[in-house]
């Protein structure tokens, strides 16, 4: 038994070879064929047409603005050009310098007096704030005076002050004020009492432009007139 059973074993052994050999190979098949039967990445179920991927991109309207455009602006551009009135050269804001009219000088010329029996006064030689004051105040009660003056039987009372002068860039400028009356009879016969003629110049302003030409005389302003009054207290 000894003997013999290790014999019966190795052919055994010999019976079982092939059979664990193809039980191997067989194993081995269904190994490599397990991943192969597996879905893979790529097996996958064809895409519709229709649906979108990453890069599709929805067709957009003609009319909608897209991230370059730009809508216009009623405003000026930074390359508009600019108002060369309001900029300088080179670009800044600059401020209009306003032109002034050229002062017109005082005629050639000297204001005539009314018909009478007083002429105008002479003319200083030099002009300083007191000559041409005195020649203004005198060029206006003679002015007055005549302006109330009728006749050989008039008697005229007028009195005259400068209220205020200055010198200008064109002369000097003298602001008189004057208060006259004037009464005027006439010859009679008997003991009849001459008829009176009464004239009042009540207190009238006047303003007297003088350089070495001329003197002109004018209606004082409301300003001029207000300052005279100030100045004497009136």
């Amino acid at each position: 038994m000894r003997s013999a059973l290790p014999t019966e074993l190795r052919h055994a052994r010999t019976r079982l070879l092939p059979v664990a050999l193809g039980l191997l190979l067989v194993t081995a098949g269904c190994v490599g064929a397990g991943p192969a039967a597996s879905p893979t990445p790529t097996d996958t179920h064809p895409s519709s047409s229709a649906s979108s991927t990453s890069t599709d991109t929805p067709p957009s309207s003609s009319d909608s603005p897209t991230p370059t455009d730009t809508p216009p602006s009623s405003s000026a551009s930074p390359t508009d050009p600019a108002d060369p009135a309001t900029t300088s050269p080179r670009g800044s804001p600059t401020t209009e310098t306003p032109i002034r009219a050229p002062k017109t000088p005082l005629p050639n010329r000297t204001v005539g007096l009314p018909d009478g029996p007083k002429t105008a006064p002479e003319r200083p030689d030099e002009l300083t704030t007191a000559t041409v004051r005195e020649y203004a105040r005198q060029f206006e009660y003679r002015y007055v005076y005549n302006s109330l003056w009728y006749n050989q039987y008039s008697e005229v009372s007028a009195e005259c002050e400068v209220l205020w002068s200055t010198e200008t860039d064109i002369g000097w400028k003298v602001v008189v004020s004057c208060t006259a009356y004037s009464n005027t009879g006439g010859p009679t016969e008997g003991t009849a009492s001459p008829t009176v003629l009464h004239a009042d110049w009540f207190t009238q302003v006047y303003t007297y432009l003088i350089d070495e030409d001329s003197t002109v005389r004018r209606d004082a302003t409301d300003e001029e007139e207000a300052r005279g009054r100030q100045s004497v207290g009136i």
